[in-house]
C-alpha cells in the first residue's frame, strides 16, 4: 500500500469508551510516524501534531483545540451505543477509583447523568450536516476493522485506497491501556450486574429513532420495535 499522508489536522471527537484506543492503536501501526498523537488531557504541546484527541466535555464542536489546531481542520466523531459506553464508562471509573462505591443506586445516577451527556454530544457532533466529518460508530469499527480503517485513512489523507493491497496487523481489543492482553469478544450488555431489561428496553426506544437510526446503530435489546 503507498503511504497515507494526513492532509491538515485531524480532531478526534470521541465519547468517552467509543473505541477511540482501538482506532489508534490501529492508525499507530497503519501509519507510524506520519501519525502524530496530541491528547491535550495529557500533553501541553501541539507542534508538529496532526491527530489530536478530545472528548470535548465542554461541547465546543467545531470550536474545540481552534487554538492548538487553527488551520486545515477535518473531525472524526467516535460514537457508540449508549448502553453500551456509559456501563463501560461506569466500569472504567471503578476501575480507576473514580467511583468509590459500587451500587445499583450509584449505578442509576451515573447512568441518568452521562445519558444526558451522550444526547448532548450528539447533537454537537453527529447529527448536524458537516462535510469535514466522518463519523467512526463502535459497532462498524469492532465488526468491520478493515473497511472502517480504509474509509479513515481515505478520509485523512484525502485520497483513494485500494482494499486489496491495504493491510493491517491484529491489534488486541484492550478495555484499558493497562491491560497487557485484550478482550476475546465485546462484551453484551445483557452480561452488566445491574442489567435491566425493563429500564434498558425504555432507554433505548428513547433514543432509537433520534440518535440510534440516523448514526445506524443496531439496537442492542432483544425486542421487537413497532
Amino acid at each position: 500500500m503507498s503511504k497515507v499522508t494526513i492532509k491538515g489536522s485531524v480532531i478526534n471527537a470521541s465519547f468517552p469508551r467509543s473505541g477511540h484506543r482501538f482506532l489508534k492503536d490501529h492508525l499507530v501501526l497503519i501509519l507510524g510516524s506520519e501519525y502524530r498523537y496530541f491528547d491535550h488531557y495529557h500533553d501541553t504541546d501541539a507542534t508538529g501534531k496532526n491527530f489530536a484527541k478530545t472528548h470535548d466535555f465542554e461541547l465546543l464542536g467545531r470550536n474545540v483545540l481552534s487554538q492548538e489546531f487553527p488551520n486545515r481542520r477535518k473531525y472524526i466523531v467516535q460514537v457508540r451505543h449508549p448502553l453500551e459506553s456509559i456501563i463501560s464508562y461506569y466500569e472504567f471509573k471503578l476501575h480507576w477509583n473514580r467511583i468509590k462505591v459500587d451500587t445499583e443506586q450509584v449505578f442509576q445516577r451515573h447512568l441518568k447523568k452521562q445519558l444526558g451527556k451522550w444526547k448532548r454530544f450528539c447533537d454537537t457532533w453527529c447529527l448536524p450536516p458537516m462535510d469535514d466529518r466522518l463519523i467512526v460508530t463502535y459497532q462498524d469499527l469492532y465488526t468491520h476493522p478493515l473497511k472502517t480503517l480504509v474509509e479513515v485513512c481515505e478520509f485523512m489523507g484525502e485520497c483513494r485506497i485500494d482494499n486489496d493491497n491495504f493491510a493491517t496487523a491484529k491489534v488486541d481489543f484492550r478495555r484499558y491501556y493497562s491491560d497487557s492482553e485484550g478482550q476475546p469478544r465485546a462484551r453484551s450488555i445483557s452480561d452488566f450486574r445491574y442489567f435491566n431489561e425493563e429500564k434498558f428496553e425504555l432507554i433505548e426506544q428513547e433514543v432509537l429513532t433520534d440518535y440510534l437510526v440516523p448514526l445506524g446503530i443496531s439496537p442492542k435489546i432483544r425486542k421487537k420495535y413497532n
